[in-house]
């Protein structure tokens, strides 16, 4: 079971490809370095730091990694965001707050996923050249701290999101990542046009290159959320 401890921000659980406390003293320069084994340079536009993460003001601001993180070749990975959306978009477009995917699009098409805020619902994204696709399911409601979590289970063909550690959508998928190594985008979409950028701010981002269990989503939902009380 992944357990975070911190400080010194130390993890049990070598599937932890990216650790980035936006909320840690540390973390509140540019570039900085994620507290995962890999130690990630994750270079910040904007996004000023507060005790309780960065604050993403719906323009302009991100945080983004090298083209180095890794998932494995199975497409299976967990992202965990915990966020506290400030306003929406007036022309009903979405407000990203994580996205994954790769330096080279191919055929006019970005290889990625992304986590998306539509006051209150969020939602999924999966783009590649051959089109998109997004699943909808979970409520995070307007200036409230959630945890959101995506499973993505390329094996089996599933999709999962989970809000607070409950369950918000459960779907067979079976639009893969063609990529394994790219580039993590906070507080807007990796590489699409228009980027969709997040206004309100972002505690703490982890992803992990495995599927995380029901009971480990709930674990670290109870083991993080004096934080944001």
């Amino acid at each position: 079971m992944p357990i975070i401890i911190n400080p010194p921000f130390k993890t049990l659980d070598s599937g932890l490809v990216l650790y980035a406390p936006l909320w840690a003293g540390e973390l509140s320069v540019s570039p900085f370095n994620s507290k995962d084994i890999n130690k990630h340079v994750c270079t910040a536009t904007g996004a000023l730091w507060t005790p309780q993460g960065r604050t993403f003001d719906g323009v302009d601001d991100k945080i983004q990694t090298g083209a180095t993180v890794a998932f494995n070749t199975n497409n299976i990975y967990t992202a965990i965001a915990w966020i506290y959306p400030t306003d929406y978009k007036v022309n009903g477009d979405p407000n990203c707050f994580l996205s994954f995917g790769t330096n080279t699009p191919t055929s006019g098409y970005m290889d990625e996923f992304s986590l998306r805020w539509s006051a209150p619902n969020l939602n999924v994204r999966f783009a590649n050249y051959a089109g998109d696709w997004t699943g909808v399911g979970g409520v995070a409601p307007v200036n409230t701290w959630s945890c959101v979590v995506l499973v993505h289970d390329g094996v089996n063909d599933k999709v999962k999101i989970y809000v607070n550690g409950a369950l918000g959508l459960d779907v067979a998928y079976t639009f893969d990542l063609l990529t394994t190594t790219g580039v993590v985008t906070v507080g807007c979409e990796n590489l699409t046009v228009p980027e969709m950028f997040f206004t309100g701010g972002i505690g703490e981002v982890l992803v992990y290159k495995r599927e995380l269990n029901p009971l480990e989503i709930q674990h670290n939902y109870l083991a993080t959320r004096w934080r944001y009380q």
